[in-house]
């Protein structure tokens, strides 16, 4: 069949409103990628198979990426450095995105030490979990790091939908930000010993928070242990 044949029988089923492009010019939408995390530590944006680097990926690449994580991989972040311009949070996605955690679970050990010579840790809060957890003359030993922000503020973040599944955090300070108009949904996963052991006088915040406009849908989750509330 003439390729003018077949425009004029596909006009013909779709009605006239339909537009045939030429088939050797028509555009290819992004193919979406899946970026495998094999690393038990957060890395860098340039460690091949690490959190970070899976989140740079998926954050530089169109269409709305998978990050498959390891089956039940512990991913230590102790030693991680908070993504630039972000303070205390590891990632921000600024893309759709993925994330299937698989029973992976994000690790932190924060700790301080109070100015009495105590040594709190995510398991042994030395101060009450409604104040703040850190005050002057403490001094942090492991500070405490939050996982994701979804979008950035004061930006309109509608076109960015992140999901996790079956992914769990222990000792984190916070687990998701969703900045204005930012989607994110949440299936399973247990979310223990959150702790805000960040800055001075920090009041604490909460495990998730969804700014004006955005959506948050959260399914089949466990929160234990959060302290202080934010």
């Amino acid at each position: 069949m003439r390729r003018s044949d077949l425009s004029k029988n596909a006009a013909a089923l779709f009605g006239a409103a339909v537009i045939i492009a030429s088939l050797a010019g028509a555009p290819r939408h992004a193919t979406a990628a899946v970026f495998n995390v094999t690393q038990n530590t957060w890395g860098t944006t340039s460690d091949v198979n690490s959190f970070a680097w899976a989140i740079d990926q998926a954050n530089t690449q169109a269409g709305v990426d998978t990050i498959n994580v390891a089956a039940d991989l512990q991913i230590n972040v102790d030693d991680a450095a908070p993504a630039t311009g972000t303070n205390t949070w590891l990632a921000r996605f600024t893309e759709s995105a993925n994330v299937q955690g698989n029973g992976a679970t994000l690790v932190g050990n924060p700790a301080y030490v109070t100015t009495g010579g105590e040594i709190a840790t995510k398991t042994n809060i030395v101060s009450s979990r409604y104040t703040s957890a850190i005050v002057l003359g403490d001094a942090i030993l492991v500070p405490g790091l939050s996982f994701a922000q979804i979008g950035t503020s004061g930006s309109d973040n509608s076109s960015i939908s992140v999901s996790f599944s079956d992914l769990s955090a222990d000792g984190l300070a916070s687990i998701a930000q969703l900045n204005e108009g930012a989607q994110l949904s949440v299936t399973g996963g247990d979310f223990r010993n959150i702790v805000n052991y960040t800055d001075i006088d920090a009041a604490g915040r909460g495990v998730f928070e969804a700014n004006t406009g955005s959506t948050l849908n959260l399914s089949d989750i466990s929160i234990t242990d959060s302290s202080p509330f934010g």
